[in-house]
C-alpha cells in the first residue's frame, strides 16, 4: 500500500503500473493480484486509506470563542501546511481522476472532503450566536475560509506555495478579509493581451481548411479531455477529425505538441476574456454581477473537464498549469479594476483579485461536485461572495 500511494501520487493514476509497484514494494505483480484484481481497486484502496488517515489532520479547531481571530488564524496555518503537502496535492489529483476513472470513489471522496469542515462550521456558527459574525451558512462558510486560505486552485495547478514569514501574512490577510466579509454578511498579475493566441506555423495548416483545422482541434479537445492526457490516442483523434496522424504530426509534431497547443488556446482564450457590469448599477451589485460571471464561466462542463485534466498534469506541464491560473486572475482582476475604479473605490492589487476570484468561483468547491448549484442558488452564493469581498476589503469598525 505505500509503495501504491508513493507511486500513484507521485505519478498520476495513469503514469503509475503495478510493474513499478511491485518492484518498490520487494513483491511479485502476481502477489499484488492475489489482493487487488487491478491497478484500478488498488487505486481505489490506497486513495480511500490516505483520506481516511487524514482526515483528523486538519478537522478539528481549537476552538477559543474570546479570540475568533486567533483560533481561525491557527486553523487556516494548520490548513495550508497540510493543504501544501506532496501527498495531499496527490490525493487531490486522485480525486480528479476518480471522476472520470471511479465516480462512486469521487462521490464519496468528495463526501468525505465535506465533512472535514464541520468542526470548523460548528465554530463559525458558535462565532454567529455570540455575534461575532453575522447569522450564515457555517458549512458554506467554513468551505469558504478553506478556500480563501488556498487560493483556490492555485497551487494545484503548479504555483509554488510561500513559506515563512510570506505563507502567514497570505494566511493573515486572507482569514482578515473572511472575519470582516462575514461580519457584514446578511443571511441571505498581468494583463490580458499577455496571453497572446498559439500560432500554426507548420505545412500541414496549409493544406488544410479552417473548418479541417477546427474540427482536428475539436476532436483533440474532446480526446484530452476525455481520457487524459497519457490516455488519448492520436488515432483516434485522426479518425474523429478525418485526417490522417501523419498531417498530426507533420503540423505539431506529437502529442505533446498538440496538447500545448490546445491548452495555450484555452489560455487565450480565457486570459483575453472581456467581463463587464452594468454602469448603472451600484457597487456590490456589480460586483455581485461579476462574480456571478465568473461562477457561470467555472461551471461550463468542458471548463471543469479542463481543469481536471490540467491538475492531472500538473507536474508534468508545470508552465501550463500556471500560466492557466494566471489568465483567470488575469481576466479577474481587469474586470474588478473596471468596476470598483468606476465606483470610486481603489484599484485591487494581485492578492485581492485571487481572493476574489477563489470567492466567486468557491475554490475547487465544484471542480469534484456531482451537482452544481442552479440559477437562484447561484445568485445567492455570488452576492454573498460580493459581499464577503467588499466588506473583507474595507474592513469596517467593530461596531
Amino acid at each position: 500500500m505505500r509503495a501504491a500511494r508513493e507511486s500513484f501520487f507521485a505519478h498520476g493514476y495513469a503514469r503509475a503500473s503495478i510493474d513499478a509497484i511491485a518492484a518498490a514494494a520487494r513483491m511479485s505483480k502476481q502477489t499484488i493480484y492475489e489482493f487487488f484484481p487491478g491497478k484500478t481497486e488498488l487505486f481505489d484502496a490506497v486513495v480511500r486509506a490516505t483520506i481516511a488517515r487524514g482526515r483528523e489532520t486538519v478537522g478539528s479547531v481549537d476552538i477559543d470563542r474570546s479570540d475568533p481571530a486567533g483560533t481561525l488564524r491557527r486553523f487556516a496555518m494548520r490548513l495550508f501546511d497540510r493543504f501544501v503537502e506532496a501527498e495531499n496535492l496527490g490525493l487531490f489529483r486522485a480525486n480528479i481522476v476518480a471522476t472520470r476513472e471511479l465516480p462512486e470513489l469521487a462521490a464519496d471522496l468528495h463526501a468525505q472532503r465535506l465533512a472535514a469542515n464541520e468542526p470548523l462550521g460548528r465554530f463559525v456558527e458558535a462565532l454567529a450566536a455570540d455575534g461575532v459574525l453575522r447569522p450564515c451558512d457555517p458549512m458554506r462558510a467554513g468551505i469558504r475560509l478553506g478556500g480563501l486560505v488556498a487560493e483556490g486552485s492555485r497551487y494545484f495547478l503548479g504555483s509554488t506555495p510561500p513559506r515563512g514569514a510570506a505563507r502567514k501574512a497570505l494566511v493573515e490577510a486572507n482569514v482578515a478579509l473572511f472575519l470582516h466579509g462575514y461580519r457584514a454578511l446578511a443571511d441571505t498579475a498581468a494583463h490580458p493581451h499577455e496571453f497572446a493566441k498559439p500560432a500554426i506555423e507548420g505545412r500541414a495548416a496549409l493544406r488544410l481548411s479552417e473548418a479541417r483545422i477546427a474540427a482536428l482541434l475539436d476532436a483533440a479537445t474532446a480526446e484530452f479531455l476525455a481520457r487524459g492526457y497519457v490516455g488519448a490516442g492520436l488515432d483516434r483523434i485522426a479518425r474523429a477529425a478525418g485526417v490522417s496522424k501523419t498531417t498530426i504530426h507533420r503540423q505539431f509534431v506529437s502529442k505533446e505538441g498538440l496538447f500545448r497547443y490546445i491548452v495555450l488556446s484555452k489560455i487565450h482564450q480565457i486570459g483575453t476574456a472581456i467581463v463587464t457590469a452594468a454602469e448603472s448599477l451600484q457597487v456590490e451589485e456589480a460586483v455581485a454581477a461579476l462574480a456571478r460571471s465568473l461562477l457561470d464561466a467555472h461551471l461550463i462542463p468542458e471548463m471543469i473537464a479542463f481543469h481536471h485534466l490540467m491538475i492531472e498534469e500538473a507536474d508534468h506541464f508545470p508552465d501550463l498549469t500556471r500560466r492557466l491560473y494566471e489568465a483567470q486572475i488575469a481576466a479577474a482582476l481587469h474586470a474588478l479594476q473596471s468596476v470598483l475604479v468606476a465606483h470610486g473605490w481603489p484599484a485591487p492589487g494581485d492578492a485581492a483579485a485571487r481572493a476574489f476570484h477563489t470567492l466567486a468561483t468557491f475554490g475547487v468547491r465544484y471542480l469534484t461536485a456531482a451537482q452544481f448549484p442552479d440559477a437562484a442558488q447561484r445568485d445567492v452564493l455570488s452576492a454573498e461572495a460580493a459581499r464577503i469581498f467588499l466588506f473583507g476589503l474595507a474592513r469596517p469598525s467593530e461596531g
